[in-house]
């Protein structure tokens, strides 16, 4: 079955999916419910952006303020927002940057996602899945460059 968002927003998925693991790897106890958490509130927070509205006050655990934190100044850099890093003024080139409405569409498949590899793996499915998808990319990149 073919999935258009995925074709279509490919590499803005796979960079909000590296904010989550780069949570991840920082926080080992990590589970898939504190992402669920995190892509609502990011959801509610671009939304609200979105219909020019005030974005709710968001209550969450720590663990899921850490992947909010990270998916959010992702999506803040594939917006044209912010620097990639702290320490440098990596912008997106503009002809790069993507809309709320990806943005939004991007966190409703990722929340999907998560739901699917958790109900497949257990509360931490989605996120080995991620983090065995990275290890694969970086195995090819390691490959490619020894030939």
């Amino acid at each position: 079955m073919r999935d258009e968002t995925i074709e279509q927003y490919y590499d803005l998925l796979q960079n909000i999916e590296y904010a989550i693991l780069s949570a991840y790897e920082a926080e080992r106890t990590l589970l898939d419910f504190d992402v669920i958490d995190a892509l609502d509130g990011l959801v509610r927070r671009y939304a609200a952006e979105e219909q020019n509205r005030t974005p709710p006050k968001l209550r969450l655990s720590p663990r899921a303020s850490q992947v909010y934190a990270s998916a959010e100044h992702m999506c803040e850099w594939r917006l044209g927002r912010a620097s990639l890093n702290a320490d440098d003024e990596n912008m997106i080139p503009p002809d790069q940057r993507n809309t709320i409405t990806d943005i939004l569409l991007s966190l409703k498949r990722l929340r999907k996602s998560v739901n699917i590899w958790n109900e497949q793996g257990g509360r931490q499915g989605y996120l080995g899945y991620i983090a065995n998808f990275f290890r694969q990319i970086q195995r090819r990149r390691l490959t490619s460059r020894s030939s």
